[in-house]
């Protein structure tokens, strides 16, 4: 079964703080060996005090599972990621694929039609392929679609009111429709 989930990046002085970490650690790295740290699950109290009412972009990650196995994590977290979904999936719908760079690193994720009824996942960087899968494309638009959903209500619901989170929330409703 496949499942999504969204995070928010914890600052940076707040990480190094708890790890006890020099100021010389570079970010990357920092984000990369302790995600469990960098990073508050949107459906966690916590993530309240990252929202700030005024916001219009976040950073954080996606995760993807196909049953317990993450296959899309942390190490594509950036600026903005639940738009470049969003991003994917309007190709989807005008071209019947989907083919987006991530605005804040090298990497290319890629949604080709498989026959009538499967979509593959493919993730690269820059030239190498990392992720190939393959999903029934009902059960992959709709966990993705219901996950950037529940992420953008859930900053709605933490005080952020910037009219362009209503807007995607409707959008994202309307998308879930046709599913």
């Amino acid at each position: 079964m496949l499942t999504v989930r969204s995070y928010l990046k914890r600052p940076r002085k707040e990480i190094q703080q708890e790890l006890n970490l020099d100021n010389d650690v570079p970010s990357y790295l920092i984000y990369l060996q302790h995600p469990e740290i960098c990073y508050i699950p949107i459906e966690h109290e916590a993530a309240r005090r990252l929202i700030k009412p005024q916001d219009k972009f976040f950073s954080g990650a996606i995760t993807l599972h196909d049953g317990d196995a993450m296959f899309f994590g942390f190490e594509t977290a950036e600026f903005e990621i639940w738009r470049t979904f969003i991003t994917a999936l309007l190709q989807w719908q005008s071209d019947g694929q989907a083919e987006v760079h991530f605005t804040d690193s090298p990497y290319r994720m890629i949604w080709t039609p498989v026959g009538t009824d499967q979509i593959e996942f493919v993730l690269m960087y820059p030239k190498r392929y990392l992720i190939l899968k393959r999903f029934p494309c009902s059960e992959f638009f709709t966990t993705v679609v219901d996950g950037l959903i529940f992420f953008f209500e859930k900053v709605i619901e933490y005080g952020n009111e910037v009219e362009r989170n209503h807007r995607t929330v409707q959008f994202l409703r309307e998308i879930r429709e046709t599913l």
